[in-house]
């Protein structure tokens, strides 16, 4: 089978996650991320015979991403590659066609000794939110940022206290009581490493709408080495009731300190997914390009529409 190391960006908004929630290999769920793009390659000719779909990161319900990857292996029945610049414009051409907001930025043909989850360093997120100015919280949220960032309304919000919070998460956790329990595999290492988690003063994304003067806007930025499930966003939860006094900062260290679900603050909520956005996976280039296949356009196939 051929493996190809695909680059995508997506707003996830309208979709249940990345992951298909199907094990049916025959159903195409289009409306998650992996569905959407399987359907789109599995539409080429010559016809694929066998395909697999590998995500470097699983983002859940409602998270956007800027840049993700994913591996996927296709086999046709010459055992050829397909023409990746072609099977790039063909899977794109398909997801505008079907409305999907999903785009592949590159397609690079890659030797079975680069696994896009296994070969990344590191990856970086942003929690994008606005909280409205002076604490009047029944202020209009702008319209051009519905879907795109969280907006909070606090009565009372502490910038100081939010941003000593941050401090806790750097470097290395048990992050057990930030992820959701994985009943199916009980030895599941929660212990991740987090290398920045900083807050960034942040511009509205429309500057013309004129409710955006309302309020302020942050990026949280985290760049670790991995996440567990839900654990940023349960992180943003945690920080978001230190900054209203619905906790103090013993609290989250003795989550930190003691991983278990039964030390999850009952005060803390969990932030929505609609701020999250995946910016970055970081591989080792050197690595990427001894492991990318140089190709001759002669060698490969051009997918074309199967019902051309």
């Amino acid at each position: 089978m051929g493996r190809y190391l695909l680059l995508f960006s997506y707003m996830g908004h309208r979709y249940r996650g990345l992951q298909r929630q199907t094990g049916n290999r025959d159903v195409l769920n289009v409306d998650c991320i992996q569905g959407a793009i399987e359907a789109a390659y599995s539409s080429v000719r010559p016809k694929i015979i066998k395909d697999r779909f590998v995500a470097s990161s699983r983002t859940d319900a409602g998270v956007h991403a800027l840049f993700n990857s994913a591996h996927i292996e296709l086999e046709n029945k010459f055992g050829l590659y397909y023409d990746p610049e072609s099977l790039k414009r063909f899977i794109n051409r398909h997801l505008l066609r079907c409305r999907h907001e999903i785009r592949i930025l590159q397609c690079i043909p890659i030797t079975d000794k680069f696994h896009a989850r296994h070969n990344a360093l590191s990856r970086t997120y942003y929690f994008r939110f606005a909280v409205p100015k002076n604490g009047v919280t029944d202020r209009m949220a702008p319209i051009s940022e519905m879907n795109r960032s969280t907006t909070y309304r606090f009565h009372e919000f502490n910038l100081e206290k939010f941003q000593s919070g941050l401090k806790h998460f750097i470097g290395l956790h048990d992050f057990g009581t930030f992820s959701v329990e994985d009943k199916d595999n009980k030895h599941k290492v929660y212990r991740r490493l987090l290398y920045e988690v900083t807050l960034e003063k942040a511009t509205p994304l429309f500057p013309f709408d004129p409710c955006v003067e309302n309020f302020d806007y942050w990026h949280i930025k985290f760049r670790g080495k991995s996440f567990v499930h839900n654990q940023i966003r349960r992180m943003v939860g945690a920080l978001f009731a230190l900054s209203c006094g619905q906790i103090t900062e013993k609290d989250i260290i003795t989550m930190l300190q003691v991983p278990s679900k039964n030390s999850w603050c009952p005060q803390v909520s969990t932030a929505p997914g609609n701020g999250l956005y995946l910016a970055n996976i970081e591989y080792d280039q050197k690595e990427l390009e001894k492991n990318t296949i140089v190709y001759n356009e002669k060698e490969f196939l051009r997918p074309v529409k199967r019902f051309s």
